[in-house]
Protein backbone atom coordinates (compact mmCIF):
# COMPACT_ATOMS: atom_id res chain seq x y z
CA UNK A 1 0.00 0.00 0.00
CA UNK A 2 1.44 3.19 -1.12
CA UNK A 3 1.43 6.27 1.69
CA UNK A 4 -1.18 8.51 1.44
CA UNK A 5 -0.51 12.48 2.12
CA UNK A 6 -3.22 15.34 2.84
CA UNK A 7 -6.94 14.48 3.02
CA UNK A 8 -7.69 11.13 3.99
CA UNK A 9 -9.18 9.11 1.11
CA UNK A 10 -13.22 9.36 0.82
CA UNK A 11 -14.52 6.10 2.14
CA UNK A 12 -16.83 3.73 1.13
CA UNK A 13 -20.61 4.75 2.37
CA UNK A 14 -20.96 1.76 4.99
CA UNK A 15 -17.22 2.19 6.66
CA UNK A 16 -17.49 6.10 6.58
CA UNK A 17 -20.78 5.91 8.27
CA UNK A 18 -20.35 3.87 10.70
CA UNK A 19 -16.15 5.45 11.55
CA UNK A 20 -18.28 8.72 12.11
CA UNK A 21 -20.62 6.97 14.33
CA UNK A 22 -17.73 5.54 16.67
CA UNK A 23 -16.22 9.60 16.39
CA UNK A 24 -13.85 8.97 13.90
CA UNK A 25 -13.90 12.35 13.27
CA UNK A 26 -11.07 14.45 14.38
CA UNK A 27 -11.14 16.12 17.67
CA UNK A 28 -10.58 19.44 17.88
CA UNK A 29 -6.84 19.75 19.04
CA UNK A 30 -4.68 22.12 20.55
CA UNK A 31 -1.93 24.02 18.20
CA UNK A 32 1.11 21.75 19.81
CA UNK A 33 -0.84 18.98 20.23
CA UNK A 34 2.05 16.02 18.89
CA UNK A 35 -0.57 12.35 19.22
CA UNK A 36 -0.71 10.87 15.78
CA UNK A 37 -3.61 11.40 13.37
CA UNK A 38 -5.19 7.82 12.01
CA UNK A 39 -7.36 7.16 9.48
CA UNK A 40 -9.53 4.32 8.76
CA UNK A 41 -9.00 2.86 5.05
CA UNK A 42 -11.16 0.59 3.54
CA UNK A 43 -9.27 -1.97 0.97
CA UNK A 44 -11.18 -2.81 -1.72
CA UNK A 45 -11.83 -6.33 -2.89
CA UNK A 46 -8.95 -8.22 -4.53
CA UNK A 47 -6.16 -5.45 -3.40
CA UNK A 48 -5.46 -7.08 0.05
CA UNK A 49 -6.61 -7.13 3.30
CA UNK A 50 -10.86 -6.84 3.33
CA UNK A 51 -9.97 -5.37 7.38
CA UNK A 52 -9.92 -1.49 8.61
CA UNK A 53 -6.07 -0.38 8.05
CA UNK A 54 -4.73 1.70 10.35
CA UNK A 55 -2.07 4.54 9.01
CA UNK A 56 -0.89 6.98 11.23
CA UNK A 57 0.77 10.58 10.08
CA UNK A 58 2.57 12.02 13.50
CA UNK A 59 3.57 15.30 13.57
CA UNK A 60 6.70 16.73 15.43
CA UNK A 61 5.47 19.66 17.52
CA UNK A 62 6.22 19.78 21.37
CA UNK A 63 3.74 19.52 24.11
CA UNK A 64 1.01 22.42 24.96
CA UNK A 65 3.29 24.58 27.17
CA UNK A 66 3.12 23.74 31.13
CA UNK A 67 3.61 19.91 29.66
CA UNK A 68 -0.37 19.26 30.15
CA UNK A 69 -2.03 16.40 27.90
CA UNK A 70 -5.28 17.18 26.41
CA UNK A 71 -7.37 14.64 28.13
CA UNK A 72 -9.88 14.12 25.53
CA UNK A 73 -9.78 10.67 23.58
CA UNK A 74 -7.60 10.32 20.98
CA UNK A 75 -9.00 9.39 17.70
CA UNK A 76 -6.97 5.89 18.46
CA UNK A 77 -8.79 5.51 21.33
CA UNK A 78 -11.88 5.59 19.56
CA UNK A 79 -11.58 3.72 16.81
CA UNK A 80 -10.73 1.11 19.14
CA UNK A 81 -14.13 0.43 20.41
CA UNK A 82 -15.19 0.24 16.77
CA UNK A 83 -15.79 -3.50 16.14
CA UNK A 84 -17.52 -3.18 19.85
CA UNK A 85 -19.83 -0.19 18.48
CA UNK A 86 -20.79 -1.75 15.31
CA UNK A 87 -21.82 -5.24 16.78
CA UNK A 88 -24.36 -3.24 18.85
CA UNK A 89 -24.91 -1.17 15.87
CA UNK A 90 -26.51 -3.84 14.20
CA UNK A 91 -28.01 -6.18 17.15
CA UNK A 92 -31.58 -5.83 17.24
CA UNK A 93 -31.30 -3.09 14.85
CA UNK A 94 -34.65 -1.11 13.02
CA UNK A 95 -35.43 -2.07 9.51
CA UNK A 96 -35.83 0.53 6.93
CA UNK A 97 -36.66 0.86 3.29
CA UNK A 98 -34.26 1.33 0.61
CA UNK A 99 -35.21 2.37 -2.68
CA UNK A 100 -33.08 2.99 -5.92
CA UNK A 101 -33.35 5.59 -8.35
CA UNK A 102 -35.08 3.33 -10.89
CA UNK A 103 -37.07 1.86 -8.29
CA UNK A 104 -35.20 -1.65 -7.48
CA UNK A 105 -36.77 -1.56 -3.29
CA UNK A 106 -35.08 -3.08 -0.75
CA UNK A 107 -35.67 -3.96 2.87
CA UNK A 108 -32.41 -3.22 5.02
CA UNK A 109 -31.90 -4.43 8.59
CA UNK A 110 -28.31 -3.90 10.60
CA UNK A 111 -26.87 -3.96 6.87
CA UNK A 112 -27.97 -6.13 5.02
CA UNK A 113 -30.78 -5.42 2.54
CA UNK A 114 -33.20 -8.27 2.04
CA UNK A 115 -34.89 -7.80 -2.11
CA UNK A 116 -35.50 -9.65 -5.20
CA UNK A 117 -33.71 -10.13 -8.06
CA UNK A 118 -31.64 -6.67 -9.31
CA UNK A 119 -31.00 -5.57 -12.85
CA UNK A 120 -27.33 -5.24 -13.92
CA UNK A 121 -27.73 -1.67 -13.83
CA UNK A 122 -29.23 -1.53 -10.61
CA UNK A 123 -26.52 -3.75 -9.18
CA UNK A 124 -23.17 -1.23 -10.39
CA UNK A 125 -25.70 1.75 -8.96
CA UNK A 126 -25.81 -0.46 -5.71
CA UNK A 127 -22.13 -0.35 -5.91
CA UNK A 128 -22.39 3.47 -6.04
CA UNK A 129 -24.02 3.44 -3.04
CA UNK A 130 -21.35 1.59 -1.42
CA UNK A 131 -22.20 -1.87 -1.11
CA UNK A 132 -19.75 -4.01 -0.93
CA UNK A 133 -21.33 -7.43 -0.76
CA UNK A 134 -24.25 -9.39 -2.93
CA UNK A 135 -25.38 -12.93 -1.55
CA UNK A 136 -27.37 -14.83 -3.96
CA UNK A 137 -29.48 -17.67 -3.09
CA UNK A 138 -31.00 -18.37 -6.38
CA UNK A 139 -30.04 -21.87 -8.25
CA UNK A 140 -27.73 -22.17 -11.59
CA UNK A 141 -30.06 -21.25 -14.62
CA UNK A 142 -32.62 -19.15 -12.45
CA UNK A 143 -31.69 -16.18 -14.57
CA UNK A 144 -30.01 -15.80 -18.18
CA UNK A 145 -26.78 -13.90 -17.58
CA UNK A 146 -23.69 -14.08 -15.52
CA UNK A 147 -24.58 -12.11 -12.09
CA UNK A 148 -21.06 -13.08 -10.52
CA UNK A 149 -19.17 -11.41 -13.47
CA UNK A 150 -21.48 -8.15 -13.40
CA UNK A 151 -20.91 -8.21 -9.45
CA UNK A 152 -17.45 -8.31 -9.98
CA UNK A 153 -16.98 -5.41 -12.32
CA UNK A 154 -18.66 -3.37 -9.73
CA UNK A 155 -16.08 -3.85 -7.40
CA UNK A 156 -18.55 -5.91 -4.86
CA UNK A 157 -18.15 -9.45 -3.50
CA UNK A 158 -20.35 -12.09 -4.24
CA UNK A 159 -21.02 -15.60 -3.20
CA UNK A 160 -24.03 -18.24 -4.18
CA UNK A 161 -24.92 -20.10 -1.56
CA UNK A 162 -28.54 -21.73 -3.77
CA UNK A 163 -31.45 -22.64 -1.46
CA UNK A 164 -35.54 -23.47 -1.92
CA UNK A 165 -37.96 -24.15 0.94
CA UNK A 166 -37.70 -28.08 0.08
CA UNK A 167 -33.83 -27.64 0.55
CA UNK A 168 -33.44 -25.60 3.56
CA UNK A 169 -31.37 -27.53 6.54
CA UNK A 170 -28.81 -26.42 9.03
CA UNK A 171 -25.97 -26.89 7.41
CA UNK A 172 -27.14 -24.71 4.35
CA UNK A 173 -28.19 -21.92 7.48
CA UNK A 174 -24.86 -22.57 9.13
CA UNK A 175 -23.09 -21.63 5.80
CA UNK A 176 -25.28 -18.73 5.03
CA UNK A 177 -24.86 -17.31 8.96
CA UNK A 178 -20.97 -17.63 8.46
CA UNK A 179 -21.37 -15.53 5.20
CA UNK A 180 -23.49 -12.67 6.55
CA UNK A 181 -21.29 -12.34 9.77
CA UNK A 182 -17.94 -12.72 8.01
CA UNK A 183 -18.84 -10.36 4.81
CA UNK A 184 -17.95 -6.74 4.30
CA UNK A 185 -20.92 -4.18 5.15
CA UNK A 186 -23.59 -3.44 3.71
CA UNK A 187 -24.87 -7.00 1.87
CA UNK A 188 -27.46 -7.19 -0.85
CA UNK A 189 -29.32 -10.76 0.18
CA UNK A 190 -31.45 -12.24 -2.69
CA UNK A 191 -33.66 -14.46 -4.39
CA UNK A 192 -35.71 -13.27 -7.36
CA UNK A 193 -38.45 -11.78 -5.66
CA UNK A 194 -37.81 -11.02 -1.97
CA UNK A 195 -39.99 -14.06 -0.77
CA UNK A 196 -37.15 -17.43 -0.23
CA UNK A 197 -34.55 -14.30 1.00
CA UNK A 198 -37.04 -13.12 3.50
CA UNK A 199 -37.90 -16.54 4.82
CA UNK A 200 -34.15 -17.44 5.07
CA UNK A 201 -33.28 -14.01 7.09
CA UNK A 202 -36.20 -14.63 9.62
CA UNK A 203 -35.03 -18.19 10.43
CA UNK A 204 -31.13 -16.78 10.83
CA UNK A 205 -32.84 -14.12 13.16
CA UNK A 206 -34.82 -16.40 15.23
CA UNK A 207 -34.42 -16.16 18.87
CA UNK A 208 -32.20 -12.70 18.78
CA UNK A 209 -35.99 -10.95 18.09
CA UNK A 210 -39.45 -11.70 19.48
CA UNK A 211 -41.38 -14.24 16.92
CA UNK A 212 -43.96 -11.70 16.00
CA UNK A 213 -41.29 -9.00 15.20
CA UNK A 214 -39.46 -11.29 12.62
CA UNK A 215 -42.60 -12.21 10.86
CA UNK A 216 -43.64 -8.47 10.75
CA UNK A 217 -40.43 -7.85 9.17
CA UNK A 218 -39.99 -10.42 7.06
CA UNK A 219 -43.65 -9.18 5.39
CA UNK A 220 -42.35 -6.23 4.49
CA UNK A 221 -39.31 -7.57 3.32
CA UNK A 222 -41.21 -9.39 0.62
CA UNK A 223 -42.51 -13.21 2.49
CA UNK A 224 -45.47 -14.93 1.13
CA UNK A 225 -48.20 -16.12 3.04
CA UNK A 226 -47.31 -19.57 1.58
CA UNK A 227 -44.16 -19.42 3.32
CA UNK A 228 -45.21 -17.97 6.56
CA UNK A 229 -46.40 -20.94 8.23
CA UNK A 230 -42.54 -22.56 6.99
CA UNK A 231 -41.06 -19.79 9.07
CA UNK A 232 -42.98 -19.81 12.09
CA UNK A 233 -42.10 -23.74 12.38
CA UNK A 234 -38.29 -22.78 12.16
CA UNK A 235 -39.13 -20.04 14.66
CA UNK A 236 -41.00 -22.20 16.88
CA UNK A 237 -38.28 -25.17 16.51
CA UNK A 238 -35.38 -22.52 18.01
CA UNK A 239 -37.21 -21.24 20.69
CA UNK A 240 -37.76 -24.64 22.19
CA UNK A 241 -34.18 -25.83 21.60
CA UNK A 242 -35.10 -28.10 18.97
CA UNK A 243 -32.82 -27.88 15.50
CA UNK A 244 -31.11 -25.09 17.41
CA UNK A 245 -28.34 -23.62 14.53
CA UNK A 246 -25.92 -21.81 17.15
Amino acid sequence: MGVLMGTPPRLRQGGARAARDAGERLAPRGRFDSRPTIFPIMIEPGRGDESIQMIETATSSPLPLGGVMDPRPTVAARLALLPLLLLLGCAGASPREVTTADGFRMLEVGGVAIAGQPSPDQLAELSRQGYRTVIDIRRPGEIDWDEARVVGEASMRYARVPITPQTIEVGVLDRLRTLLDDSPRPILFHCGSGNRAALVWGILEAGERPKEEILEIARRAGLKAGLEPMLESWIDRQESGAGRLR
